[in-house]
């Protein structure tokens, strides 16, 4: 498991010996991801902030990718499937979805991409359980677009 820090209360230095021990990395500005659940120095205790599976469903918080007319996938329903799938294999060489953002270099980017990569999933689901072949073939047609959108780098959150 992993759990993220919130170290804007904590000095520079102190930062910089958490990520000098090599047991957390930088995730995004003021905040560090780590498997370790706490962090001593001296008679200080630094606790985390949460896992990371309620960082990533507030990522997006309350936010939704429009499909068409008002039909839209909302982010709870992509980090239901991200979280779902965090800690599996997402490699031949069984390096998990949460290892994957930890060893990446720009962490929380990596979980950007990653969103990108199971909205398309949450699309697809859908459009395998559409029943109505008009609406099948509208998502099918928005599931495109938004492809295009993730590659040139234009998918929005709203």
């Amino acid at each position: 498991m992993y759990y993220m820090f919130s170290v804007s209360n904590l000095k520079h230095e102190v930062i910089q010996q958490i990520l000098a021990s090599g047991k957390a990395v930088g995730y995004s500005g003021m905040l560090l991801m780590s498997k370790e659940t706490e962090f001593k120095f001296g008679n200080r205790t630094i606790k985390n902030d949460g896992n990371i599976d309620g960082w990533i469903y507030n990522l997006y918080r309350n936010k939704i990718v429009p499909l068409y007319d008002k039909v839209k996938i909302k982010s709870t329903e992509v980090a239901d499937i991200l979280v779902g799938e965090l800690y599996q294999p997402c490699n031949n060489n069984k390096i998990t979805y949460a290892d994957k953002i930890y060893q990446s270099r720009k962490p929380k980017q990596e979980v950007i991409d990653l969103y990108n990569r199971f909205l398309l999933i949450a699309i697809d689901n859908r459009i395998m359980d559409c029943t109505d072949e008009i609406e099948k073939i509208r998502l099918e047609a928005r599931l495109e677009q938004i492809k295009d959108d993730i590659h040139e780098g234009k998918c929005v959150w709203e």
